[in-house]
């Protein structure tokens, strides 16, 4: 891949030399400009046709060729004053062995011959940019010529990134096994032919390059890995270790000094215990970031191996893109619809096919007066779909719709499982149940048989053009293929669904100043941002949020009976843990963000108790459908689990550890306030060492100079965080104990749920709702207020910031609830009619 950017070089190389030749000639013209100027200076004043007698070239001028030309073009455009000024030029220059005619000739001849070649390197950069060099180089290759042996012929239908990987997987072995790249490419199709019958991945020569098999490949050359290689292949060989012992190294670490730092440097006091309890958990937050951050820096991204699919979809790996969501209001059906219009529009592929799931609110009987005119219209809007877009074929997009059950649970009507149970239920359907829930069909669901994969996204959902293939094509690599082991009860190998990034929409930013601060980066919100990629990067596995694709059958065999009826609220991160999800971490989709706080908050604690209710999950033994069994989650899914819960316990935690400081604890309140606030400053610390880092290998502070662009946002982040850190513990804290005593005592309730739309219709954006909801906050300020002042006025001083914000909560909410200042630009019809033709044109 040197080849266009050595030619480049090249060429900008004869530039730079055309272009130094014209400085000079530029400088000698110059000088012979200032010369004809002189010499044609007349000698008195009274006789300007006389002209200076002097020497007409001292003896300091070196007659160039540039200088040569110039200078004779004066003079000889000079008129009859300056004949013998030319003779005696012409004279001098005889004298130097420089003979005039010629050195004009060859001036000409060099100013035509740089012009020709400055156009030539012009046109030559233009072609190095335009040939395909991905092409031409592997035309030429005779690795690639050897590699596309492949016994199981999937290396020629990879994307170009993948079998670029492999290529160089190959130059590597050679290189520090000092060997021919012909003889490891060779090796590595034997061992892949010699592996017939042991599964599509060993079969594939990848396995041998870019996969696990990569090692038996190594030995078999004696590779000999560099130090920084070798520091990595322990480490991804060791992950557990690695991760859960840098995490307890930095947790300790930090807990010693945050405790030395907050009692004053003595820790042999009465106070340590309680200090190191309310520390626990509020450092346990930071060790935990500082972790997962690091790993990034320190760790290569894992990107999964991909097919091109570059003829489109094939008939193996027919795909449906489903949309699980309610009708609930009249125009439901025509907005669920619309944006699954534009999924098609977006990826239109002859193999994709896309289908609304849905059911009705929950309610206190069965059926309500309104419900057949949602379905009638839904039903009568897919159609309208498929003939305009699957005119003379079958049918592209599909309605199913579900009918309620009555939950003795919940004591409602309401769709089974909820969007858990639309998934499952939609599974089992398309391979040829018939004991569902599922009532109305646009079409019969027999001609989804031959569905392969399953790509879910919720209602607010973005998938960019061409995203479906990209996630196809990664499913159905051998590399990823998923096997489901009956006796562990869960997918042990491949991935049986894949989450890509997600990331909030350029609009979701506009809708208010609250989401804009929060949209601007990753921010707090690790829900929405899929989690750390250090799983990924460390383990190979990621977490499922749920907007991805996943195996139809592997997922359903993994998680379609794996849990009992009426205790999963969110689904999505222990389906992904049976399952076994993979991070897309080159693939992102797009999602909304709630426009006012109080809707994010009580998001938050619908989420915060779906968490809590996995609570059962982190057993020995586990509830299933059919009774209990033996855990089937590894360590790591485990501790995805138990994370989540204790993320939920950080503001409480910070509460008590700020109240502590203020009252009871040795040392400065002052301290224990910038301890406590170091927390929701985590991502300013985190972009801190992130600049270190690569200012130390690149040698440069540039990483510091792009501050500007990312820590106003922090700030403004980690300001939210402070400020709504008060109602944050109550919320979550309710979440948390309400979940328990309905998991343990009244068994009721745990399907809880409403839409986001529903919670922000419902809620409004008025500052009598933010108080209605944020008086908590206010009301926890004024008591610690009082408890401070009781206890240790003194330290209300250090306290009345940080309590003023929580005061003040509701009121800083409901402003940065308010839309931001939108810049609308006013065109004129010409150029309305004008973009529209370019969008017409791109689009085609």
């Amino acid at each position: 891949w040197a080849l266009p950017t050595m030619l480049r070089l090249a060429l900008l190389e004869n530039l730079r030399r055309l272009a130094d030749q014209m400085l000079w000639g530029w400088d000698e013209r110059r000088r012979a400009e200032q010369f004809a100027a002189e010499a044609l200076q007349p000698t008195e004043p009274e006789d300007p046709n006389a002209a200076r007698m002097a020497a007409p070239l001292p003896s300091s001028i070196v007659p160039s060729d540039p200088f040569v030309a110039r200078a004779l073009q004066l003079l000889r455009d000079g008129g009859p004053n300056a004949t013998r000024t030319l003779v005696r030029l012409e004279a001098e220059l005889e004298a130097r062995g420089v003979e005039a005619n010629e050195s004009l000739r060859r001036e000409h001849r060099r100013q035509a011959a740089n012009g020709v070649s400055v156009g030539n390197c012009v046109i030559s950069l233009r072609l190095v940019a335009a040939l395909d060099w991905k092409a031409f180089v592997e035309r030429a290759s005779r690795v690639e010529a050897i590699l596309r042996l492949d016994p199981s012929g999937v290396y020629p239908l990879q994307d170009f990134p993948t079998r670029d990987r492999q290529r160089r997987a190959v130059e590597d072995v050679a290189r520090r096994s000092r060997v021919d790249e012909r003889a490891v490419a060779a090796r590595a199709v034997e061992m892949a032919q010699t592996a017939a019958g042991e599964g599509p991945s060993r079969e594939h020569v990848g396995y041998y390059l870019i996969g696990d098999g990569r090692f038996r490949l190594r030995r078999e050359f004696a590779y000999r890995p560099r130090s920084r290689e070798r520091l990595l292949d322990w480490t991804l060989a060791h992950p557990r270790t690695v991760y859960f012992g840098s995490m307890s190294v930095a947790w300790v670490a930090l807990m010693a000094a945050f405790a030395a730092i907050g009692l004053g440097g003595s820790l042999l006091t009465w106070w340590l215990p309680l200090a190191l309890a309310a520390l626990a958990m509020p450092v346990g937050e930071l060790a935990v970031g500082i972790v997962n951050h690091a790993l990034t820096l320190f760790l290569p991204p894992r990107v999964l191996a991909k097919l091109e699919l570059k003829e489109g979809i094939p008939a193996d790996c027919n795909t449906i893109v489903v949309m699980p969501s309610m009708l609930v209001r009249p125009q439901s059906a025509s907005v669920l619809l619309e944006r699954l219009e534009i999924h098609y529009l977006a990826n239109p592929d002859p193999s994709l096919r896309f289908a609304l799931l849905t059911d009705f609110a929950d309610a206190e009987e069965e059926h309500r007066p309104e419900d057949s005119g949602y379905v009638a219209d839904a039903l009568e809007r897919v159609a309208g779909l498929n003939a305009r877009y699957a005119t003379g074929g079958p049918p592209k997009f599909f309605l199913f719709h579900r009918r309620r059950l009555w939950n003795p649970v919940q004591g409602v009507w309401m769709g089974w499982e909820r969007k858990r149970g639309k998934l499952s239920e939609f599974n089992r359907l398309v391979r040829g149940a018939t004991d569902t829930s599922y009532a109305a069909f646009s079409d019969d669901p027999a001609q989804l048989r031959d569905v392969r994969f399953v790509i879910t996204l919720d209602a607010d959902t973005q998938m960019p053009r061409d995203t479906a293939r990209r996630m196809i094509g990664t499913l159905a690599h051998p590399l990823n293929t998923p096997r489901f082991d009956p006796n562990a009860g869960r997918v042990v190998e491949g991935y049986g669904v894949l989450q890509p990034r997600v990331s909030f929409h350029l609009t979701a930013s506009t809708h208010s100043r609250f989401a804009g601060l929060l949209a601007s980066s990753g921010g707090i919100d690790p829900y929405s941002t899929a989690a750390s990629d250090s799983y990924m990067d460390l383990f190979g596995i990621g977490s499922f949020t749920g907007k991805g694709i996943y195996d139809l059958d592997s997922f359903e065999a993994a998680t379609g009976h794996a849990f009992p009826d009426n205790a999963i609220l969110s689904h999505d991160l222990i389906e992904g843990n049976h399952a076994r999800c993979g991070l897309l971490s080159d693939t992102e989709m797009f999602d909304d963000f709630p426009a006012r706080y109080h809707a994010y908050a009580r998001r938050e604690h619908r989420w915060a108790r779906g968490d809590w209710q996995l609570l059962p999950w982190l057993m020995r033994t586990v509830p299933t459908s059919s009774g209990t069994r033996p855990n089937p989650q590894p360590t790591l899914e485990r501790w995805k689990l138990l994370d989540n819960l204790r993320r939920s316990l950080v503001p409480l935690s910070l509460l008590v550890l700020f109240t502590l400081g203020w009252t009871v604890l040795p040392g400065s309140p002052w301290t224990w306030t910038l301890l406590g606030l170091m927390v929701p400053a985590l991502p300013l610390l985190q972009l801190a060492i992130g600049s270190a880092i690569q200012a130390v290998r690149g040698g440069t502070i540039a990483p510091f100079l792009r501050w500007r662009d990312s820590v106003p946002a922090m700030l403004g982040q980690a300001g939210m965080s402070i400020a709504f850190l008060a109602n944050q513990a109550k919320n979550l804290t309710d979440a948390i104990v309400r979940t328990v005593v309905r998991l343990y005592i009244t068994h009721t309730n745990l399907l809880e749920w409403e839409t986001a739309a529903s919670t922000e219709r419902r809620l409004g954006g008025g500052l009598f709702s933010f108080v209605l909801t944020m008086w908590p906050s206010t009301a926890i300020a004024v008591a610690i207020a009082a408890l401070v002042a009781l206890v240790h006025p003194s330290s209300l001083a250090a306290a009345s910031p940080v309590l003023a914000s929580w005061c003040l909560a509701p009121a800083i909410a409901w402003w940065l609830s308010r839309p931001r200042v939108a810049v609308v630009v006013t065109l004129s019809g010409e150029a309305v009619s004008e973009l529209r033709a370019v969008a017409r044109k791109t689009w085609h």
